[in-house]
């Protein structure tokens, strides 16, 4: 017969955490991770062939889901450079919407542009994670 004592009743908790540890798959995700930073950035809906908003701000290190919104009558795209090195389709047609996903580089200042427009650019502010 088993004898029920404080040293089994730690023991078999601690082999509750463990087991759970090892059944989660390591290391929970972290919160940029599990909680994506969404942002929306679109194109003029006019002529003047500019995104809207053509500033974002994001922290170092966070997992931005960004999605683009073509509101103009001709095509456009949007594309990051390295460290960033992702893009929308080459052409996003008028009135559709892509989203990609990355993770914020370090602090700094980085462009993102219309292949298709020459000129045509916003830019994404990383800032330090506090």
């Amino acid at each position: 017969m088993f004898r029920f004592t404080r040293r089994s009743a730690i023991g078999a908790i601690a082999l509750i955490f463990a087991l759970a540890a090892c059944s989660s798959g390591g290391t929970p995700p972290s919160a940029s991770e599990a909680h994506p930073l969404e942002i929306s950035v679109a194109t003029d809906t006019g002529g003047a062939l500019t995104f809207d908003p053509a500033e974002i701000t994001v922290p170092a290190g966070a997992t931005v889901r960004l999605t683009f919104t073509n509101k103009a009558t001709v095509p456009h795209n949007l594309t990051f450079d390295d460290p960033i090195d992702v893009a929308t389709e080459t052409v996003v047609d008028p009135g559709a919407s892509q989203t990609v996903e990355f993770t914020a580089p370090e602090a700094g200042e980085y462009t993102y542009v219309c292949t298709l427009h020459p000129g045509m650019e916003g830019t994404l502010l990383v800032e330090a994670a506090g």
